[in-house]
């Protein structure tokens, strides 16, 4: 099994933002968490426990939480115009 590789560079960069694809991508990543969420809740020890679990149960919250304050910021055209990546 293999550990998350850091994040892509994005291959759109100097192209149109596509507010609705974001979108829809947006709500695909809510409905993967959630089936992790249900898949999490089938351990024998569910995030309401105060160890290991919990701290994983409370990651797919954060998870989600970002997704949902993505989708408003989407939504109200923080990111429309021509993508360019700001890197340092």
């Amino acid at each position: 099994m293999n550990r998350l590789n850091r994040a892509a560079m994005t291959k759109h960069e100097g192209k149109k933002f596509d507010r609705e694809l974001e979108l829809q991508n947006i709500k695909n990543m809510i409905v993967s968490l959630h089936k992790l969420a249900d898949e999490h809740n089938q351990f024998q020890f569910t995030g309401e426990t105060a160890r290991e679990p919990a701290r994983i149960y409370q990651a797919l919250w954060d998870c989600e939480n970002a997704l949902y304050n993505y989708q408003i910021d989407v939504e109200h055209g923080k990111y429309d115009g021509i993508i360019n990546m700001d890197r340092d």
